[in-house]
């Protein structure tokens, strides 16, 4: 058997749809770094288009009306279109990610601008509505419509405008910590939206186009629902969780709280009271990096073993994942931390690894379970789904980073990159560099004993593992530190600079940049990466934010 074949994890025809989305030389020039891919582009292009069309056609249809009537239809138009735009843009399988080569979460991104764009409009029309209402003359006249239904309707439309302006203001907040609540609080809305968008817009557009988007997710929603109960059925075979020290979370929050009230104090009170901030601080810190006997462990982080038949995926995919035992019908995006895996001959069964932190109520639920309540226990999953932006088989230089739970994707791609290095592929390679941010030392041994040997036998792999809010001197004489840890934060503008210089000086032209964490992280990296672009060197940059 030939041995180039055994890890072709990157099929031709997933080359191609990476191709697809290829960045070009970066310079410093394009400033939408928010957009993600060109179908981002040709999405949103198509949205505001469209939206230019029917604001030039309600014009013309209308022109003879007051100009309140007129901007009143206009923007009664948008709306329509933006509400067909929403539910478009939230189905899972929608014709436009056929079309445009995009992906379910792409199209979330533009399902969210959607969305604040047209609570803006709503807002805007529930205005002149209410201006029109003040300043118009009751009628009985028939033929005008029954203005009892249209106040009704309008006054409504005053709150849910208002419900919509408090999700606007709380949804990110509210999706990180009661996705829950969140997700059911949006289908309400959704319910309420589609009967007073009718009462308030004329029948025959609101038919073909909120009607007709709501008809689209529907069935959908109806879809999944069936594929639900007909998904892969896998279980939990292993668990390894990841604790820190109770007292150590309390006293962070301490430092925290002191660094903030010296802020806020007046800068002659600073002056008298800096030594004793000071020394305060030194003894949050001594008391904060300490260990005890009386310390108890609270879970942070687990990783999931789940077996499941015949299983096909590649590196930096996701699921999503339910665990009954949890939740019954609670679907949630979890990233698999582990490469590919043939099945096994006797069984046909695959393993995979899965990574889930503590920050939310069903994932703060997952881990505050018992291991043995977990344990075995079955699991439905959808997927796999996702894939990176770029092609790692273009490169030959690779910069690989993490932050936090975000290492998931990254690890994946790593462990695979190992598991290639007796092809051609990986003969071909000449350098790849790793990092990963934690806050806490403990977070690091989750994977310290897949980590470690790579970094001391494989001369390819520079591991750099960075603990970011903890000091070196508090864990030397308690822990065995390795050699490929560091304590602080890295300065990627350096390190991306001096990457790019050593690529230069074995001939390589561009290097793969693979990132995935927070969006400051993220931002942070693509501005370096643009910075260390040059016309002798480029640095392609890939990303995947965890916001979920």
């Amino acid at each position: 058997m030939d041995k180039t074949k055994k890890f072709d994890f990157f099929p031709s025809h997933s080359t191609k749809r990476f191709k697809l989305f290829h960045h070009k030389y970066l310079t410093r020039t394009p400033k939408k770094k928010n957009l993600k891919t060109n179908s981002d582009f040709l999405l949103l292009y198509l949205y505001f288009g469209v939206l230019f069309v029917f604001t030039i056609y309600t014009i013309a249809q209308s022109h003879k009306q007051p100009a309140l009537e007129i901007f009143i239809k206009v923007v009664g138009s948008l709306i329509q279109i933006s509400g067909l735009t929403l539910f478009l843009t939230i189905t899972h399988h929608s014709v436009l990610q056929k079309i445009f080569q995009t992906s379910y979460e792409h199209s979330l991104w533009l399902h969210k601008k959607a969305g604040k764009f047209s609570i803006m409009l709503n807002m805007l029309f529930t205005l002149l509505n209410v201006i029109q209402y003040l300043t118009s003359k009751p009628t009985t006249d028939s033929a005008l419509g029954n203005s009892n239904v249209r106040s009704f309707a309008r006054l409504i439309s005053v709150i849910v405008t208002s419900v919509l302006i408090f999700v606007l203001a709380r949804g990110l907040k509210m999706r990180k910590k009661i996705y829950e609540t969140f997700y059911y609080s949006h289908i309400f809305s959704t319910l309420v939206y589609i009967p007073i968008s009718a009462l308030s817009h004329e029948l025959k557009p609101f038919l073909f186009t909120v009607a007709f988007g709501f008809l689209v997710w529907l069935i959908d929603l109806l879809y999944r629902v069936f594929l639900f109960y007909t998904k892969k059925q896998g279980k939990i075979v292993g668990i390894q969780s990841q604790k820190i020290f109770n007292n150590k979370k309390f006293n962070q929050k301490a430092i925290s709280t002191v660094e903030g009230n010296s802020k806020s104090k007046s800068k002659n009170k600073k002056k008298n009271k800096s030594k004793k901030i000071n020394e305060n601080k030194n003894k949050s810190t001594i008391e904060n990096n300490s260990i005890t006997k009386n310390d108890h462990y609270v879970p942070e982080t687990k990783v999931l073993t789940i077996e499941v038949d015949n299983f096909q995926y590649e590196p930096m995919q996701w699921i999503r994942l339910c665990i009954p035992a949890i939740s019954k019908y609670q679907m949630h995006p979890i990233t698999i931390c582990s490469p590919p895996k043939f099945a096994d001959k006797k069984t046909g069964k695959v393993r995979f690894d899965v990574l889930i932190k503590n920050l939310g109520d069903w994932s703060k639920s997952v881990v505050d379970c018992p291991d043995k309540l977990l344990l075995d226990k079955p699991v439905k999953i959808e997927g796999p789904l996702g894939t990176s932006s770029l092609s790692v088989l273009d490169y030959r230089y690779l910069v690989l980073i993490g932050g936090g739970c975000g290492v998931g994707p990254i690890l994946s791609l790593m462990f695979t990159l190992m598991e290639l290095r007796k092809s051609n592929f990986g003969e071909k390679l000449i350098k790849i560099k790793f990092f990963w941010m934690v806050k806490d030392f403990q977070s690091l041994e989750l994977f310290q004993d897949q980590l470690k040997p790579v970094s001391e036998q494989f001369k390819k792999y520079d591991i750099q593992c960075y603990v970011t809010r903890q000091n070196k001197e508090d864990f030397e004489n308690e822990y065995t530190i390795p050699d490929f840890v560091r304590f602080g934060r890295p300065n990627f503008s350096h390190i991306l600079t001096e990457t790019a210089e050593d690529a230069q000086k074995q001939k390589i032209n561009k290097i793969g940049v693979f990132a995935c964490g927070p969006v400051r992280l993220i931002k942070q990296i693509q501005n370096d990466c643009l910075d260390s672009s040059n016309s002798q060197i480029r640095l392609d940059f890939s990303r995947e934010v965890t916001k979920f």
